[in-house]
Order: structure tokens, then sequence, then C-alpha cells
């Protein structure tokens, strides 16, 4: 286990990932938490479908409260983010998102320029946030079941529920 100060956060894991591979194709990060029971080929094709531009996963967790534990963001009709929140007190909407990025090669730049304004790398809803202010983002909004089980709450149902 790394030290405290050892640390990158996901955003500079993410630019350590691209630097030290070299990547130069799309992009798809997700976080080890999630557990869901979709696939991701619709939202790879919507992805595709909205490059340059950076898309991320959303899921309504359909309660206002729960919504204050996650990034949430607010879409219009043709799925770009119109507001994004990490962790709102009041939030805009219930669609969580679910850390599951589409990055194509033209926006890594993007990352690149929010590190070196300093911002913080730890929470990569940061980034999106700071992201959709400055360009167009877009969510596509998964059906069926989504589990954070980074949350205990989460964790334990998924325990329970999906034992085999």
């Amino acid at each position: 286990m790394k030290a405290v100060d050892e640390r990158r956060g996901s955003i500079g894991d993410i630019i350590y990932s691209m630097e030290s591979e070299n990547i130069k194709d799309d992009l798809l990060v997700m976080a080890g938490d999630n557990l869901f029971n979709f696939s991701l080929g619709d939202y790879i094709n919507f992805s595709i479908s909205h490059k340059p531009y950076v898309t991320i996963g959303l899921f309504d967790v359909c309660d206002k409260q729960l919504a204050k534990k996650y990034g949430i963001a607010a879409i219009n009709d043709g799925a770009k983010i119109t507001d994004f929140i990490e962790k709102p007190k009041q939030p805009p909407s219930t669609l969580a998102a679910m850390c599951l990025y589409f990055i194509p090669p033209a926006r890594f730049t993007s990352i690149k320029e929010y590190k070196s304004e300093g911002l913080p790398l730890d929470l990569a809803g940061n980034f999106i946030e700071w992201l959709s202010k400055k360009e167009p983002v877009y969510g596509y909004t998964f059906k069926g079941i989504w589990l954070d089980i980074g949350d205990k709450k989460s964790l334990e149902y998924a325990q329970d529920n999906y034992k085999e």
C-alpha cells in the first residue's frame, strides 16, 4: 500500500497510465467499485458517436438524499451535461456519475491542462465538473442495476443479494 503522500489520485493515475503506457487510442476508465448487470456496448457506441468529446456513464439513483453522495449531472435532450456537481448539498438531479469515462485522444490534453492548473487530482468528478464548464461533455444513462460497492451499505446489499 502506498503512503498517502505517494498516491497520485484518480486523475493522477489516469495521466500516469496514459503516459507510462503511451496510450494513443480511446481510453475507457472504470472504477473498480462499480458492480452492474448491463452491457457496455451501447455506451461505447454512444461515446464513439460523440467523439471527440468525453462521455461519462450515468445512473439514476432516484433519490435526492442518495444523490448527495455522488457526482451528479443534469443533461439536456441531447445528453449534453448542462450541470455537474461533485457531492452536491442540493443535487440538480438524481443522475449519478458512475466513474465510467470514455476519453478520446483529442481530450488527453484537457486532463493534463486540469493537472497543470493545480486542481485536485483525487476525485475524478472534480475533473468532469471543470471540463463540463469548458466544453461539451456527454452522459449516457444506463438502465438496470448499479451499485457503488465502495459504499458500505451497497457492499452489504451486494453480499446479501449476489452470493453464489
